[in-house]
């Protein structure tokens, strides 16, 4: 764990309703933590590591989450508009009602184009 905005982040994390706006995150563990509702619009999170992470209703408008691992993240309703996923790993993620309107999505693993997603 390491302190980042007088937060504590890394694996398990207990993080819903965080404010990380344009945190740097990149290459943070995030197995397994509570994100939902967090602000992390603006953020770095390149590399990150954000397996079975709970993302719900985060606000991740313009992040940067280039080459991170999400797989089985749950997005569910999570604002990605803009965000940049490139080559971002999304295998068996939740992405149901995310919002991905203007989002880099070049290079993307695991998302489906029949998935349920905006």
């Amino acid at each position: 764990m390491r302190t980042i905005n007088g937060y504590q982040v890394g694996p398990g994390a207990r993080l819903h309703g965080a404010d990380l706006t344009a945190a740097n995150l990149s290459r943070c563990d995030f197995t397994g933590a509570d994100l939902s509702d967090a602000k992390l619009t603006r953020s770095d999170l390149t590399g990150s590591i954000l397996f079975g992470t709970d993302l719900r209703r985060a606000d991740l408008r313009t992040a940067d989450l280039s080459d991170a691992k999400l797989n089985r993240a749950d997005l569910s309703f999570a604002n990605l508009s803009g965000a940049n996923l490139c080559q971002a790993d999304l295998s068996n993620a939740v992405v149901t009602g995310a919002v991905l309107t203007g989002a880099n999505l070049e290079g993307v693993v695991g998302l489906d184009a029949g998935s349920p997603h905006n």
